[in-house]
């Protein structure tokens, strides 16, 4: 959606290491192939785009609206 709407510089933050790792993996086999193969390919694109590895800890407010969000859906 970032790229569609024009923007060129994107920080991608998480607290999920497993995610993190994925991202920079030179191995994209597994039962996420398809995702982790499009994150690769919107990696490659000429844009400034980060990704950050957050303590889950201080991402508290995210974890609770995710989770309050599960819950209600």
């Amino acid at each position: 959606m970032a790229w569609e709407f024009g923007h060129r510089s994107v920080i991608c933050k998480t607290d999920c290491l497993d995610a993190y790792n994925l991202v920079f993996s030179n191995s994209i086999a597994g039962v996420h192939h398809d995702l982790v193969s499009k994150i690769h390919d919107l990696r490659n694109r000429s844009w400034n785009l980060s990704f950050v590895l957050i303590d889950r800890l201080a991402n508290g407010v995210a974890d609770y609206l995710a989770k309050h969000a599960a819950a209600a859906g």
